[in-house]
């Protein structure tokens, strides 16, 4: 098992899948929570998913209005899903309650990351440093810097900064 790990396969090839049953062996092995980031389109298709597990897990679907959200309690949660926009809005939430236990973090539609220079790859690399980390995406790379953004959450320490990576990997630019 890897503590960081990627998922670039296709649609409907089985990502979810794999995720959750990562997801619940680091839960055994380790007593970890998940924290899925993802989408909020696919927030309530994570729950459905999620309800179907036996024994019963207990997932909080952490969306909605500031009310509904400030309602809800992250205690004894197996999973918690939540969109990057909630996320990052609610960033020392997550890192007051999460920080202490260091959470399994799976990063779905990872393409959200890519861009080193966003608030979202910021937010969530921030977050899921050091906690072992699992990134699902079936869109391919469009340029080096979309790996670069990538292999910073699947292998930390690979390159010492961008310019390093770009050393190795670029030939040329065509401006």
């Amino acid at each position: 098992y890897l503590p960081n790990s990627g998922q670039w396969l296709g649609t409907g090839t089985g990502k979810t899948l794999v995720a959750s049953v990562t997801s619940l062996y680091k839960k055994i092995k380790y007593g970890v929570p998940t924290v899925i980031i993802m989408p909020p389109l696919l927030i309530e298709q994570w729950d459905r998913w999620l309800a179907e597990f036996k024994p019963k897990l207990k997932v909080v679907a952490y969306h909605g209005t500031p009310a509904h959200r400030k309602s809800l309690s992250f205690e004894g949660a197996d999973f918690v899903l939540v969109g990057p926009q909630i996320f990052k809005k609610e960033y020392d939430k997550f890192m007051t309650f999460f920080l202490p236990v260091h959470p399994n973090v799976v990063v779905d539609e990872a393409t959200m990351v890519c861009n080193i220079g966003t608030g979202t790859h910021e937010a969530i690399y921030d977050f899921a440093i050091g906690c072992n980390q699992e990134l699902l995406t079936g869109t391919p790379a469009n340029n080096p810097m979309d790996a670069y953004g990538l292999l910073k959450f699947t292998n930390p320490g690979a390159y010492r900064n961008l310019k390093h990576f770009e050393n190795m990997h670029v030939e040329g630019r065509d401006f």
